[in-house]
């Protein structure tokens, strides 16, 4: 009877044993904690242009966070950012199980489409003599407030001005995201002048003083019929050598012609330069001259020069003498 009751109880013992052992066996691994990016927004999500908005996340579980830009940031915060232009920004949550992303997007309207927008700014003419009318017009959209050189003007318009010295227009179309400005320079001329030469130098003459020296290029016309006549320029020899007469004159202009009286063996002009108030040269004509001693005037005209013109070189070569008795300069002067 003893050994049936020890038998029984080593066997309970190891029933229970084996049931303890397998309910070990059963009992599931805890689950990995993963981070978790619980939020993670920007306010705004649009913007203008040159505006900011915030990024702000709320993490969880999360050993390290990293945002795009900022590199690591704290596993709760907020920034401010200000992209220039439409952007996604990614938030990317870490711990020793792994990883969690998440991506916010700003979008970014560009400044150019909410500003002012000129859609027109002109004048008539932008050079003009002393006097002369000018146009002005406008039109402007998206626009709360729109002045011409100062003074408040409806957001479309033209307007008439009359011009005595040259001016600057300036066009201010502003709204409350800024202003746009435009600009129009008008060029106001004296009325057209006039001038003969004051002195002259030439690259030789047949008298240094006197007949046909350089000095009687000097003034108005004197010579009055084609021929060989000592009150004309001439050339040292009568030779077909290319040579030069410079002219110079009292008042710098800015020129828009020159007119050249060859009183003896005419049409021996075949370039003409101009001089500018810096002594620089510049070649405003080159071609065949077809002056006749039935006219006698050669005469150039071009678009008014942006350069002040003290002095004309002209370039002459002919088989026998070339003679030149007056040269005139015609321009205008700049008003400020």
């Amino acid at each position: 009877m003893g050994r049936r009751y020890i038998s029984s109880t080593l066997a309970i013992v190891v029933t229970a044993h084996l049931v303890f052992l397998s309910g070990c066996m059963e009992q599931k691994a805890p689950t990995p904690k993963l981070p978790k990016i619980e939020r993670f927004v920007a306010n705004p999500s649009s913007i203008i242009e040159g505006e900011n908005s915030t990024l702000s996340w709320e993490t969880k579980n999360a050993d390290t966070v990293w945002l795009e830009e900022f590199g690591n940031v704290g596993i709760n915060g907020s920034v401010t950012v200000s992209p220039a232009q439409t952007k996604t920004y990614m938030l990317v949550a870490t711990n020793k199980n792994g990883s969690m992303t998440a991506n916010v997007t700003i979008s970014v309207t560009p400044l150019q489409e909410v500003l002012p927008n000129i859609l027109l700014f002109t004048a008539s003419s932008t050079n003009v003599t002393y006097g002369d009318t000018v146009m002005i017009s406008w039109s402007v959209i998206n626009a709360d407030n729109v002045t011409l050189n100062g003074i408040e003007k409806p957001s479309s318009g033209s307007e008439n001005f009359v011009m005595t010295k040259s001016s600057t227009f300036t066009l201010i179309a502003t709204n409350q995201y800024g202003n746009v400005t435009r600009t129009i320079n008008i060029t106001v001329y004296s009325p057209t002048i006039y001038q003969w030469a004051t002195s002259a130098n030439a690259s030789s003459e047949y008298n240094e003083e006197g007949d046909w020296s350089a000095e009687q290029a000097i003034g108005p016309p004197d010579t009055f019929e084609c021929g060989d006549i000592e009150t004309a320029w001439a050339p040292e020899n009568a030779s077909d050598y290319p040579e030069w007469l410079a002219l110079y004159y009292e008042t710098p202009i800015h020129a828009t012609g020159v007119n050249i009286h060859e009183t003896y063996t005419p049409g021996f002009v075949y370039r003409i330069e101009l001089i500018d108030v810096n002594d620089t040269t510049h070649i405003i004509w080159e071609g065949t001259d077809d002056t006749t001693c039935g006219d006698m005037w050669f005469n150039i005209t071009f678009p008014i020069t942006p350069y002040l013109v003290k002095g004309v070189i002209v370039h002459t070569q002919i088989s026998g003498y070339e003679e030149i008795d007056a040269v005139q300069l015609v321009g205008k002067l700049h008003l400020t």
